[in-house]
């Protein structure tokens, strides 16, 4: 279970720390990557044009230090239910998207994540979900969460009694 937990913590934290940076940087342009991101966003037709700049330039540095948080282990919860309610949006707007018969590109990895196949932008996004809540109750069940013990932890306090 400890290693499938941090095989999941680490995928889903480095995942998000590459899809911020190609959002800040477009390696194969060598140029910021922030306005063709803010079209992406506007794309979708969910926000004004002046808020999916400000998304465009925040938003990829919100999922970097939110995946280095899980993958450092280092203020986890709160990366954790960043990265959820970041997913829980981006899974609204892909499903809104596909609902109104946007062909758009989802932007989820900047200008190297292919095209508009929203289908299977929602099929991760809703595996990243699944992997998220996985590592939401093992946090929070686990050997060492707030609602379990370890049992040698156990073991040990039965003889401090």
């Amino acid at each position: 279970m400890r290693a499938m937990t941090f095989f999941t913590r680490l995928s889903i934290g480095l995942l998000f720390v590459y899809a911020g940076a190609v959002k800040v940087w477009d390696v194969g342009g060598g140029e910021w990557a922030a306005p063709q991101f803010a079209v992406d966003i506007a794309n979708f037709r969910l926000v004004p044009g002046d808020a999916a700049i400000l998304l465009a330039v925040y938003l990829p540095w919100v999922e970097i230090l939110a995946g280095v948080a899980l993958v450092c282990r280092r203020f986890y919860a709160g990366g954790l239910t960043v990265l959820a309610v970041l997913g829980l949006i981006f899974t609204g707007a892909i499903v809104q998207a596909m609902a109104r018969g946007l062909n758009v590109n989802c932007g989820c990895f900047g200008q190297t994540g292919g095209g508009t196949d929203l289908p299977l932008a929602l099929t991760r996004d809703v595996a990243l979900l699944g992997g998220l809540a996985f590592l939401a109750i093992a946090e929070r069940y686990g050997p060492h969460g707030r609602r379990g013990y370890s049992e040698s932890l156990l073991e040990s306090r039965e003889g401090e009694v």
